[in-house]
């Protein structure tokens, strides 16, 4: 049987009937300002949509980033080339709203799944996520399912469901934990525990086959090594973004809920700890498993996401209606307002009073700022014989007919791809150089500039000032 921590909660036939026609189109409704207006302000959605091209193209796997997201790749790869964005956004609108179908059937004999559902659908980073073309919501989506049927003791489907959530989003494969003590029911059914794993992790390796098969194991495992390197934080400034990024993917309001109520009912959830209750032992170790990876790379706060779908589930074991309708404010507020303690004037920032718009409304203003950028930075003069450091990657480059690749020396030489105009002339464009590769170039003859929206970006990768190394800044007209 399915474990339920409320007892069913008789409504009114009319307002069940009125909330999904009402429910759905508002949803809808609120991601349709985004559907047209890019991949999306991550520069991962612009590589999963160069990797989709070239998939496309050539028959042949490419990585969007390392360890590979393939299941999201290959399903992009059918899409982006004859679409562009907009339908990629509307795929992940769909996949959204599916996922809220399926978080409702979890809840379903809560009293409280209607605050719930709003909760998950209007949380910023569900909403900006159900836009554009990444894979969270998209693995979020199979998670769920695996949820769905591990409550149910389906050890099969639970497992396959999972190894799909783990083929767009390999780190979902954490969610192993939480799923086996769902469909063991603590432990009483080891076969079935057995059966999901088998079938989670079998369906993983073969999501995976197409990655390990254009790189090799070995390799595949040496460049994820390299950029975890890259990409991870050590000792204060580690436990700084976590903290930070923890409280700032749901926003501070709501944050103060949830830990008053994890102290509140603190009594409550003693209680079903200690009877081993198996849905707020599986979401407790959601949440602790969730937390420890963000800890390990506290890169961005999207990687929360599932996280949070354990806290709300957790939270609705004990919480009342009032402090849930609380969350829920908290979260929805978040969303538009951001009352942020970080003057972000800098690429750390510095603590200060900086209240400013919300995570959504900030989403789509950095994607129509990216939209901009794409157009001014081709329309501006350029002295001749520039090299042109944009601090943009594929959000530039992709799908631009006015660059071709650089395919001679000293550009192939670089660690970052550089371009050049289509139509001819010596100005190069490139995400990056290195102190070095400045230097090289300039000794060449040619000049090196960069634009004030990046420089503090690219100092930080470069570890120095730009006017130091001769690098010129541009101010834009934006």
């Amino acid at each position: 049987m399915e474990q339920m921590e409320h007892l069913p909660h008789p409504e009114n036939g009319n307002s069940q009937k009125l909330f999904w026609p009402l429910f759905l189109p508002l949803v809808v409704a609120s991601r349709a300002p985004f559907f047209f207006n890019g991949f999306g302000s991550d520069e991962d959605a612009w590589r999963i949509a160069r990797a989709a091209a070239s998939i496309h193209a050539t028959g042949v796997y490419e990585v969007s980033r390392f360890p590979g997201y393939p299941l999201y790749e290959y399903l992009s790869s059918l899409v982006i080339p004859f679409s562009g964005a907009w339908l990629s956004n509307i795929l992940t609108c769909c996949a959204g709203l599916a996922a809220l179908f399926v978080w409702q059937r979890i809840l379903h004999r809560s009293s409280h799944w209607k605050i719930l559902l709003v909760a998950l659908a209007f949380s910023p980073l569900f909403w900006i996520n159900s836009s554009c073309t990444l894979e969270h919501v998209w693995s979020l989506l199979f998670m769920l399912l695996a949820l769905f049927f591990a409550e149910r003791h389906f050890a099969l489907l639970a497992g396959l469901a999972l190894g799909v959530s783990a083929g767009f989003r390999p780190t979902n494969l954490l969610a192993l934990v939480p799923v086996l003590i769902l469909v063991m029911n603590n432990s009483l059914n080891l076969r079935k525990g057995l059966t999901t794993m088998a079938v989670a992790v079998g369906t993983l390796l073969l999501a995976f086959f197409p990655v390990w098969s254009h790189y090799g194991f070995v390799a595949w495992l040496s460049l994820t090594g390299d950029q975890a390197a890259r990409t991870s934080v050590h000792g204060i400034e580690r436990l700084q973004l976590f903290l930070y990024r923890s409280v700032y993917a749901i926003g501070p309001a709501a944050a103060i809920v949830a830990t008053s109520i994890l102290f509140v009912y603190r009594k409550q959830i003693r209680d079903k700890m200690r009877l081993m209750e198996p849905r707020i032992i599986a979401s407790a170790a959601g949440v602790v498993l969730y937390g420890i990876l963000f800890f390990l790379f506290p890169l961005e706060a999207s990687y929360l996401l599932p996280g949070i779908i354990f806290l709300l589930l957790f939270i609705d074991q004990v919480s009342s209606r009032k402090t849930l309708i609380l969350l829920t404010a908290g979260l929805v507020s978040f969303s538009i307002v951001n009352p942020d303690v970080v003057k972000h004037a800098s690429p750390r920032g510095k603590p200060a009073i900086n209240i400013h718009a919300g995570v959504v409304l900030q989403e789509y203003e950095m994607r129509a700022t990216q939209s901009r950028r794409r157009s001014t930075i081709f329309q501006h003069s350029y002295p001749p014989s520039t090299v042109v450091m944009t601090g943009m990657e594929e959000s530039l480059t992709f799908d631009q007919p006015l660059l071709a690749r650089d395919t001679e020396k000293p550009w192939t030489s670089l660690q970052e791809k550089s371009y050049h105009f289509a139509d001819g002339g010596d100005l190069h464009f490139v995400q990056l150089l290195s102190p070095d590769e400045i230097s090289m170039i300039q000794a060449r003859g040619y000049h090196v500039v960069s634009f004030s929206f990046s420089s503090r970006y690219i100092e930080q990768q470069i570890g120095g000032s730009l006017t130091d190394h001769a690098v010129t800044i541009i101010q834009l007209n934006e």
